[in-house]
């Protein structure tokens, strides 16, 4: 197992999901990991910062997975799955323009 960064992401345009891997070189690439953080930065517009599926809607919180309020981190494990989750399935999606999240992970 190896920590892995996935870099600061901003979510350009608010309730637009954006892909974690979005700084990869090939960002829908599977990228297995056991544990991801997500940091929504202090200095954020908005209250929040969602982690959620590519269809992930603020609005009425379909597939938004959890909400990360501005100036904290959450974390999420997955136990006893030897292939991990994918991180490119993941999402950020943003209350406001601009917002940015730091994202690292544990990989498998």
């Amino acid at each position: 197992m190896a920590f892995r960064s996935f870099k600061l992401i901003t979510v350009t345009t608010a309730t637009t999901p954006v892909r974690v891997t979005v700084n990869e070189s090939v960002p829908a690439a599977r990228v297995g990991v056991q544990t991801i953080n997500v940091y929504a930065l202090a200095g954020n517009s908005g209250a929040n910062i969602y982690l959620g599926s590519s269809t992930a809607a603020v609005t009425d919180g379909t597939g938004i997975y959890a909400a990360i309020p501005k100036g904290t981190s959450q974390q999420f494990t997955i136990v006893n799955s030897p292939a991990g989750f994918n991180a490119a399935d993941l999402y950020l999606v943003a209350d406001t323009n601009g917002d940015k999240a730091i994202v690292s992970a544990i990989e498998q």
